[in-house]
């Protein structure tokens, strides 16, 4: 799927002046020789020994890029509104906060009016956590790592497989975990903030982890939940989402595809544009 990609950027950059690309990047990326035991080969001088990543490298390296860092994104976008169409009130609660904190005139919400939404980014702390749009999170137990777990000892090397769903619904710890409720992670709604990184020694206290933890946590975290709450703030505020009839009413059902969790039947509801008076007067 990818190597036609990588294949057309060669050919480009042969023949073009065209500005660089993400995939441009990488042809040019050079890392150490090493060998099978992973120690980095030492050259003429002492100076390491540098070699172009691989075409199997390059995928998985596009493939991480535009398959995990874009579908998850889009998923947890969709898992959000259709929420926000099932609940017209938290919806309009979202949308209050938002004509609250920008003007009519502006033309989007910017990236600096996002962190001051606290009641928009507890919806998506709620749908993340309700919706991973992971489904499983593998993580395999290093040497550096002795883990202990009820008293027995995970051996080096072990896979060990986080189902996020469950964790996120676990009744031990969130009351009432099937609904919706935004107000969790509002101090002012009885709920409390919650951070999706870790502080030392705080790992046991994490309830919910969309992105994983700890080291090998998602690193495109921080990107992805600026896209989210861009989106979503934009789509709330241009218009009014309603549910659709028939066969297109909302159903919150999971499907499952190469781990990324989407909605079993993709959402479909009613808009009705909100600012076109603001726009046509300014």
């Amino acid at each position: 799927m990818y190597l036609p990609l990588i294949d057309a950027c060669r050919r480009r950059r042969r023949c073009s002046d065209e500005p660089p690309c993400y995939v441009d990047t990488l042809l040019d990326l050079e890392v150490p020789v090493k060998d099978d035991d992973h120690v980095a080969s030492v050259g003429v001088g002492g100076s390491e020994q540098q070699q172009r990543i691989s075409d199997a490298e390059l995928v998985g390296l596009c493939s991480e890029f535009l398959g995990a860092g874009s579908e998850t994104v889009a998923a947890a976008i969709q898992w959000i509104m259709a929420n926000l169409v099932k609940r017209p009130d938290i919806q309009e609660a979202v949308r209050r906060e938002i004509d609250d904190s920008v003007g009519a005139e502006a033309e989007e919400v910017g990236e600096e009016v996002l962190e001051k939404l606290e009641y928009l980014n507890a919806v998506v702390m709620e749908a993340l956590r309700l919706h991973p749009t992971t489904a499983l999170v593998f993580r395999q137990v290093m040497k550096e790592d002795d883990v202990v777990l009820d008293g027995r000892r995970i051996g080096v090397g072990t896979t060990v497989i986080f189902p996020l769903e469950a964790l996120a619904r676990d009744k031990t710890v969130w009351a009432d975990p099937d609904v919706f409720k935004p107000e969790r992670f509002l101090a002012s709604g009885g709920g409390e903030t919650m951070n999706l990184v870790a502080a030392a020694g705080s790992a046991g206290k994490m309830k919910m982890i969309p992105f994983g933890a700890g080291r090998r946590i998602c690193p495109g975290m921080g990107v992805a939940m600026l896209h989210i709450g861009y989106f979503v703030a934009n789509l709330v505020r241009e218009f009014v989402w309603k549910e659709a009839e028939g066969e297109h009413t909302i159903d919150l059902q999971p499907h499952t595809i190469v781990l990324v969790t989407v909605m079993k039947r993709p959402l479909r509801a009613h808009l009705l544009q909100r600012r076109r008076d603001a726009k046509n007067t300014s």
